[in-house]
């Protein structure tokens, strides 16, 4: 029997092949407050060990997600639009954007404190993303790039 999948369907699943989680849905746009960065890292020091199945998911250190709530307040300018922000389950924070057709996606170990940047056409779904970037968060230019680079596709959208 054939499945019938739509492109959204087949776009997802090349993120997923790449062992990304995405959650393809529709998001309706959420006030900037519930979007704040913070607000969304605290929700995940709620989160106990086992929290994905039972089983898989790992907690968050509060120090840990202190730093990126403290680093990314701080270093993030304005104009650039907020992230969905979500656990994986091996414990890193995966930081979500999208803009018209183009899907980001930056994973941070934050006990590593380094990140992860990948950047999808969805109109163009493969294996492979269009950009791959590592990210020293320690670093001041690597913040600098991050929002350098979703403030360029942000205004592509303008």
């Amino acid at each position: 029997m054939a499945t019938n999948n739509t492109a959204s369907d087949q776009n997802a699943e090349s993120f997923l092949r790449a062992g990304l989680i995405v959650k393809k849905f529709e998001i309706p746009a959420l006030p900037p407050d519930l979007l704040d960065v913070g607000l969304q890292l605290d929700d995940l020091r709620l989160l106990k060990a086992g929290w994905y199945d039972g089983i898989n998911g790992k907690s968050f250190r509060g120090q840990d997600l202190d730093w990126l709530a403290t680093t990314w307040k701080r270093l993030q300018p304005n104009h650039v639009e907020l992230p969905h922000i979500y656990p994986t389950p091996s414990g890193e924070v995966q930081a979500e954007w999208t803009f018209g057709q183009r899907e980001i996606l930056v994973r941070i170990d934050i006990n590593s404190r380094r990140g992860r940047w990948y950047c999808m056409n969805m109109n163009e779904p493969s294996e492979e993303y269009d950009e791959e970037h590592d990210l020293d968060l320690e670093q001041v230019e690597a913040w600098k790039w991050l929002f350098q680079r979703i403030s360029h596709l942000q205004a592509k959208l303008v």
